[in-house]
């Protein structure tokens, strides 16, 4: 399997590609050689161990859908490393994308493509990027995405090849600092508009369902909040405390924030 994905030189993100390896599989990884995917530069590394990992150069704004790849030199790889699934970890409409549909026709390698991605609103896009992804959806036989909405999105847009939902990993401690007595209850705030894409419905059910000690207090307002209340309402002795805030200054005493987007 070749893979490319812009944030993969982060070594965290490289546990995927280590669990398909651990698989059976061979995974060849290419990413660019520097990329602010978290809020510090990140220089790749390369790797040659239970997966390959090449560093490559990478074209274009640092913004996406306008970054894209040398379209030869990913080419060469894909001759010498003759995958047999070419995994796009990029959105289907961006120019990363299309350098990589025009880098497998240049190879003349015969290969399946799989596609990642995480659009959970539908969006209409203009030339060129409508035609890229129009290549990408006839030219990919699978895709995966992060949610049930981002799936539901791939379906609107007419995507018929199979879509599999593989959540975002999370590297959660085993052991977290939580303090669990109603005397030093774990305060958490979230902000965002009360949609169901956003998720908030998710958080409000763990809180509720917590044997932890957690005060949550939602910010903000839509038209999920009714079902919101109702669930709360319904495990009036749930070991988390939800409140409902329309407008809410934040605090020292709040010590997390949940912001979804």
């Amino acid at each position: 399997m070749l893979r490319i994905f812009h944030g993969g030189g982060v070594r965290a993100y490289q546990r995927r590609d280590e669990e398909i390896s651990r698989l059976g599989h061979e995974v060849h990884l290419l990413v660019p050689k520097a990329f602010r995917e978290l809020p510090t530069l990140t220089i790749a590394q390369v790797r040659n161990d239970s997966i390959r990992v090449t560093p490559i150069g990478l074209y274009g704004l640092r913004r996406n859908p306008f970054f894209f790849y040398n379209p030869f030199r990913v080419a060469y790889i894909c001759r010498t490393f003759k995958p047999q699934v070419i995994d796009v970890h990029e959105e289907p409409y961006s120019l990363a994308a299309a350098s990589i549909l025009l880098a497998r026709f240049i190879s003349c390698v015969k290969c399946e493509i799989v596609f990642r991605s995480s659009q959970n609103e539908f969006k209409s896009y203009p030339f060129p990027f409508s035609f890229i992804q129009w290549m990408m959806f006839k030219t990919s036989t699978e895709a995966y995405v992060p949610s049930e909405q981002a799936r539901r999105v791939l379906q609107q847009k007419k995507f018929t090849g199979r879509v599999s939902v593989v959540g975002n990993g999370v590297l959660a401690p085993t052991t977290p600092p939580i303090a669990s007595s109603r005397s030093t209850r774990l305060e958490v705030v979230c902000v965002g508009r009360l949609i169901e894409r956003k998720g908030v419905q998710d958080l409000v059910e763990a809180v509720v369902g917590s044997q932890l000690a957690i005060n949550l207090t939602i910010v903000g307002s839509g038209p999920m909040e009714n079902q919101l209340r109702s669930i709360v309402e319904g495990r009036q002795h749930a070991g988390g405390d939800v409140d409902f805030k329309g407008q809410l200054a934040l605090t020292k005493r709040q010590r997390l924030c949940a912001g979804p987007t």
